[in-house]
């Protein structure tokens, strides 16, 4: 199973998102992230994709681990993946577009579950509340549709 990570820049209520541009997950609302390459640390990781997808530069020590979800798709088990999700509420620079992202605020009220992925309205309302469920989600066929959720804690 391929390690991935996610964070979430939190300021003031909001929480920075992004449209994904390009590969897997195109067109849909998402947190910021990707595939942990071989001789980086998750945090690593973290910083890298925030540079290069959103254009902040955070620090490690800043970085939040809030915990850990599993995907399994069905029909494409290439796509399987642990991700360690992070919060970060300190920055340098203002958010850019990228090749692969187009970044937005939301408020935590208005977030566009409808836009994302189908698990992130299990999981991120409890995120940006502070706690965080480790949770396996396993897709349908149609790699869109939930089959079935399950905890792992």
């Amino acid at each position: 199973m391929q390690q991935s990570v996610l964070c979430l820049p939190i300021k003031q209520e909001r929480v920075l998102l992004g449209l994904k541009k390009v590969r897997f997950g195109e067109g849909k609302i998402t947190g910021f992230g990707g595939k942990q390459e071989d001789e980086e640390t998750p945090t690593q990781t973290v910083v890298r994709e925030m540079r290069e997808e959103a254009g902040l530069t955070i620090e490690e020590r800043d970085l939040q681990h809030l915990g850990q979800l599993t995907f399994s798709f069905s029909a494409k088990p290439e796509w399987d993946m642990i991700v360690q999700v992070y919060r970060v509420d300190k920055w340098r620079g203002d958010p850019g577009e990228s090749e692969e992202m187009k970044p937005q605020w939301f408020a935590f009220n208005e977030i566009p579950y409808s836009q994302m992925w189908a698990d992130a309205s299990h999981w991120l309302p409890l995120a940006l509340q502070g706690t965080f469920p480790s949770l396996h989600f396993i897709y349908a066929a149609d790699n869109e549709t939930l089959a079935s959720v399950q905890s792992l804690t």
